[in-house]
C-alpha cells in the first residue's frame, strides 16, 4: 500500500475538514506510516475525535481514526515468546495456562519461543514440554529460577525474534498465577483468561490493530515505572518488529523482576499503544471479589472480541 499515492486526504470530523493530501503523500513517499493526529495540519474540531479519510490512486477509500497510524505494512508473520515457571506445587496452574495457550494461539505462524525456569521446587523441562503435545515449539530457553522472574529468560528469548521486518510482530505472554493460591489464584485465572482471549483469541482483529498501532495489549494503565508513564497490566502484549527493533535500546539490559511489564513503554509512547479490553481491571489486582463483580461484563467483551 505504501507504493500507492493518495488522490485525496481529508482530516477532521462532522462538517470541519482540512485537506492534508500533500503532507500524507510526502510521508508515504519518504516516511514509514502516517501518524493520524493534529500534526497533519492543525485541529479542525477541538475536543472531538477526528479521522483521516483517504481516496487512493486505485479508487479505494480508507479511513483511520485519530491516534492510529495509517498505511503501515500489514502484519503477516507473528512470533511468540512464552514464559513458564513450572512450580510443582502449582502444577495444575501452569498446565492450565499451557492449555489456554494451545487453545488460543495455535495460529501463530512465526517463531515460537518457550522459556522455562528450573531449580528447586520446579517440574522438569521434559514434563513441561510434554504438556504442549503437538503445539509446535521452535526453541526452548532454560534458565535457573531466580528473583528476576521473567527477566531471567526474556533477554535471551527476544534475541531470537529480533528483526526490523515491517510485516512481523512479537507476541509475549506468560503462565500466570503459579505463585498464588486460594482466592488470589481464582482472581489470576479470570485475569489470565481475559488477557489470553484479547491477545490471541481473534487473529484477524489483532493483526488489523497491529497494522494501525505500534503495540496492543489488555488492561492498559496510565502509570508506569522505570521512567515510563503507561504499561499493560499483567504483561500480555504484542508489538510491531519495525517499531521495536529499530529502537537503539531494544535489548532489555535491566534485570529487575518487574521490568518486563514496562519494557514496551520505555520505547513506545502511550498514544501508540492500543488497549484491546474495554473493561477496567479491579483496583486491587488479585481481589477475587472485585474480579467476580466485573466478570459478567468481561465475559461479554471477550465473546464480542472473539466474534468475526
Amino acid at each position: 500500500m505504501q507504493t500507492l499515492s493518495v488522490k485525496s486526504a481529508q482530516y477532521g470530523a462532522n462538517d470541519s475538514w482540512i485537506d492534508v493530501t500533500q503532507v500524507v503523500n510526502a510521508l508515504l513517499r519518504y516516511g514509514d506510516g502516517v501518524a493520524v493526529s493534529n500534526r497533519l495540519g492543525g485541529d479542525p474540531v477541538p475536543w472531538v475525535e477526528k479521522v483521516l479519510r483517504c481516496e487512493l490512486s486505485d479508487g479505494r477509500r480508507v479511513e483511520y481514526a485519530e491516534g492510529e497510524t495509517a498505511f503501515w505494512t500489514p502484519i503477516e508473520i507473528a512470533h511468540l515468546i512464552y514464559h513458564i515457571c513450572p512450580f510443582s506445587r502449582s502444577r495444575r496452574v501452569w498446565q492450565d495456562n499451557v492449555r489456554l495457550l494451545k487453545q488460543h494461539a495455535n495460529w501463530i505462524n512465526g517463531k515460537r519461543i518457550v522459556s522455562i525456569v528450573q531449580g528447586e521446587g520446579c517440574d522438569g523441562v521434559d514434563q513441561v514440554l510434554a504438556e504442549f503435545g503437538d503445539f509446535r515449539i521452535d526453541r526452548t530457553i532454560v534458565r535457573l529460577n531466580s528473583d528476576a522472574w521473567e527477566m531471567a529468560t526474556f533477554p535471551a528469548a527476544i534475541q531470537h525474534v529480533a528483526s526490523v521486518a515491517a510485516n512481523e510482530a512479537v507476541f509475549y505472554g506468560h503462565a500466570k498465577g503459579v505463585s498464588h493460591h486460594g482466592d488470589e489464584l481464582k482472581a489470576a485465572e479470570i485475569w489470565t483468561r481475559a488477557m489470553m482471549v484479547f491477545l490471541f483469541g481473534n487473529r484477524d482483529k489483532v493483526l488489523d490493530k497491529l497494522s494501525r498501532h505500534a503495540a496492543v495489549g489488555s488492561f492498559k494503565e496510565s502509570d508506569g515505572a522505570f521512567d515510563t508513564n503507561w504499561h499493560f497490566s499483567g504483561t500480555f502484549y504484542a508489538v510491531r518488529n519495525d517499531r521495536l527493533f529499530n529502537h537503539p535500546n531494544w535489548f532489555p539490559s535491566n534485570n529487575d523482576r518487574y521490568f518486563i511489564e514496562f519494557y514496551l513503554a520505555t520505547m513506545i509512547q502511550s498514544d501508540e499503544a492500543l488497549n484491546l479490553c474495554p473493561i477496567i481491571r479491579p483496583r486491587r489486582m488479585l481481589d477475587y471479589d472485585q474480579w467476580r463483580e466485573i466478570e459478567p461484563s468481561l465475559l461479554l467483551a471477550e465473546e464480542a472480541w472473539k466474534s468475526p
